[in-house]
C-alpha cells in the first residue's frame, strides 16, 4: 500500500514541477549551448535492487570531465585537495558553477522519477562500485528508490563524513513513510539555502571496505521523526 501511494505522489509531484520549472530549465539549457557542448549528461547509477540506470542531470563540467578525474583524485592536500570542501572543482564550467550552486543541475532528474527509476525521496544514487562502501548496510539502501533528495540532503554539511551520510541513508530505508517524505520535502529548500554546503565541491567516499555506525546520527534522525510527527499534528 504504501509503495502504491508513494509511487502516486512522486508520479503527481514531478509532472507538476517539470511543469513549473520548464521555463527555467529552458534558460539553463540555452546557457549550456551556448557555452558548447550537449545539454544533457547521463550518469549510470544503481537503482533500487541493484538495478543500473542513467540518472540525467544538467551538463556542468567541460565535455573531457572524465579526462582528468584521475589526475584531480592524485592531488595532493597541500593545495586543498579535491573534495575536501575547500577546493574548487577545475572542470566545472561557469555556467555550471550557477546551476551547481542553486542545485539546478538536478532538475532534469524530475523525467528519472516519472519513469520510476527514482523517487522524489530516498537515498541519493551512486555509482555501482561506490555501493559497496556501504558495507553491511548495502542490501538495505538499495531496497528503495534513490531520490531527488533524502534525509542526508537536508541534515547536509561541508564536514559530514561518508559514514554519517550511509547512516542517515539506512536510516530513510528503514523507517520511510509519507509523512517523513513530505517534512524533507518541506526541508529541502529551507537546506539549499541555509547549508554550509554546495554542490560546487565534490566530496570523494572514502576507500574502505565498509562503514561505522554512527550513533549520534541516529538519535538526531529519531528526534527529527518526532518532531516531524508533531509538526503534522491535526
Amino acid at each position: 500500500m504504501h509503495d502504491a501511494l508513494k509511487r502516486m505522489f512522486d508520479f503527481i509531484g514531478a509532472a507538476i514541477a517539470l511543469i513549473i520549472f520548464t521555463p527555467l530549465l529552458m534558460i539553463a539549457a540555452l546557457l549550456i549551448k551556448l557555452d558548447g557542448g550537449p545539454i544533457l549528461f547521463v550518469q549510470k547509477r544503481v537503482g533500487r535492487n541493484d538495478r543500473p540506470f542513467g540518472m540525467l542531470k544538467l551538463r556542468t563540467m567541460v565535455p573531457d570531465a572524465h579526462k582528468v578525474e584521475s589526475r584531480l583524485r592524485m592531488e595532493s592536500a597541500e593545495n586543498g585537495g579535491y573534495g575536501n570542501g575547500t577546493y574548487s572543482d577545475p572542470r566545472v564550467t561557469r555556467i555550471g558553477s550557477l546551476l551547481r550552486l542553486l542545485n539546478l543541475d538536478e532538475l532534469p532528474q524530475l523525467i528519472n522519477v516519472l519513469k520510476g527509476e527514482m523517487s522524489l525521496v530516498g537515498p541519493r544514487p551512486v555509482p555501482h562500485e561506490e555501493s559497496f562502501l556501504f558495507g553491511h548496510r548495502r542490501e538495505q539502501i538499495l531496497s528503495v528508490r534513490p531520490g531527488l533528495t533524502g534525509y542526508w540532503q537536508v541534515k547536509r554539511h561541508a564536514f559530514m563524513s561518508y559514514a554519517e551520510r550511509v547512516e542517515l541513508d539506512c536510516y530513510y530505508s528503514r523507517h520511510k513513510n509519507l509523512l517523513l517524505d513530505a517534512y524533507i520535502i518541506m526541508m529541502t529548500p529551507i537546506s539549499m539555502f541555509k547549508s554550509d554546503y554546495n554542490s560546487l565541491t565534490k566530496p570523494l567516499p572514502p576507500p574502505v571496505d565498509g562503514v561505522l555506525v554512527n550513533q549520534a546520527c541516529r538519535s538526531e534522525a529519531s528526534r527529527d521523526l518526532v518532531q516531524a510527527g508533531s509538526d503534522h499534528q491535526p
